[in-house]
C-alpha cells in the first residue's frame, strides 16, 4: 500500500512510481477511497526491492490504515466551491500528530481512529463517515471579519467489511472550530478518549456511544470562543497554507458544466 501525503504526488514521484509499477506489478495499481495506491501481485522475492524503490522517492511510509492517513478533498486549492483549505488543514493535522508523545501515537485505539475532511458541506472528503470529520465553514471574529473554520463531526464509520456497520457521524450543532484551532482540538479529543475509555479494547465510536458528546462539545465551544477574542489581523484570520486575510469566495465547482 502506497500512502502519499494528502493523496498528492509530484511529477518526479509519479514518473518513478510508474517505473516501479512497470517493473513489478505489470504496470497496474489500484486507487482507494483513502487516497492510497495498492500495488498488487508483487512477487515475495521482490518485496524488499519495491520497498527500497518506494523509500527512495518518499513513498514508503507505513501505517496506511491508521490515524495518520488523513483524507482530504482539494478544498480551496483547486475547487471553487471550497470554503477552506482542507488540504492545508490535513497537513497541519499530520504535523500536529508528529509532535504527539509515543504514549499517544503508539496506542492501538488511537491508531484505529479515522480522520477525513472536506472544504465545504458537499462532502467530497467523506468527512461524514469518519470517526472524526471536519467540513469547511466560516465564522465572524469580534470585528465582523470572517475566520476560516470547520464544523465538527464525531462517530462516523464506513464499515471495513460490512455495509451495515457504516454510519454518518453526529455534527456538533451550532459550533464552528476555527481552522487554526483544529489541530489542538483534535489532540484534546484523542487524549480525552485515551484517558477515559473503559479499557484498551473500547474503540473510539464505542466510547462516544457510552459517554456522549457533551464534554467534547465543550471543547469545540471553547475553540470557537477563541476566535471571538482574536485580535483583528491575527493569525486566526489566515487559513492554513495561506498568507492573506481570509475571505469567503465561491464559484462553480470542479465538475460544473
Amino acid at each position: 500500500m502506497v500512502k502519499p501525503e494528502r493523496g498528492d504526488l509530484d511529477g518526479p514521484q509519479f514518473r518513478a512510481l510508474a517505473d516501479i509499477m512497470r517493473k513489478y506489478t505489470g504496470g497496474r495499481a489500484r486507487a482507494t477511497q483513502e487516497q492510497n495506491l495498492v500495488l498488487r501481485f508483487i512477487h515475495e522475492s521482490s518485496l524488499h526491492a519495491v520497498w527500497e524503490a518506494l523509500d527512495s522517492i518518499g513513498l514508503a511510509e507505513p501505517d496506511s490504515r491508521s490515524i495518520t492517513n488523513v483524507v482530504s478533498c482539494p478544498g480551496t486549492d483547486s475547487c471553487k466551491l471550497g470554503i477552506t483549505s482542507s488540504m492545508g488543514l490535513a497537513k497541519a493535522l499530520r504535523d500536529e500528530m508528529d509532535e504527539w508523545s509515543g504514549d499517544l501515537m503508539d496506542d492501538q485505539g488511537v491508531k484505529d481512529i479515522r480522520i477525513k475532511m472536506s472544504g465545504c458541506p458537499n462532502g467530497c472528503g467523506l468527512h461524514h463517515i469518519a470517526n472524526i470529520g471536519f467540513h469547511g465553514a466560516a465564522l465572524k471574529g469580534p470585528d465582523g471579519q470572517q475566520v476560516p473554520a470547520y464544523e465538527l463531526f464525531l462517530g462516523g464509520n464506513y464499515g471495513d467489511n460490512r455495509v451495515e456497520d457504516s454510519r454518518v457521524g453526529t455534527r456538533i450543532p451550532r459550533v464552528k472550530v476555527p481552522a487554526k484551532a483544529a489541530p489542538s482540538v483534535l489532540k484534546t479529543i484523542v487524549s480525552y478518549y485515551k484517558d477515559n475509555r473503559a479499557d484498551k479494547t473500547e474503540k473510539f465510536n464505542q466510547f462516544l456511544d457510552r459517554v456522549g458528546l457533551e464534554q467534547l462539545t465543550e471543547v469545540a465551544i471553547a475553540a470557537e470562543e477563541s476566535a471571538k477574542e482574536a485580535a483583528p489581523g491575527s493569525d486566526m484570520y489566515v487559513d492554513w497554507e495561506r498568507t492573506n486575510i481570509y475571505k469567503l469566495e465561491r464559484g462553480e465547482g470542479e465538475c460544473a458544466v
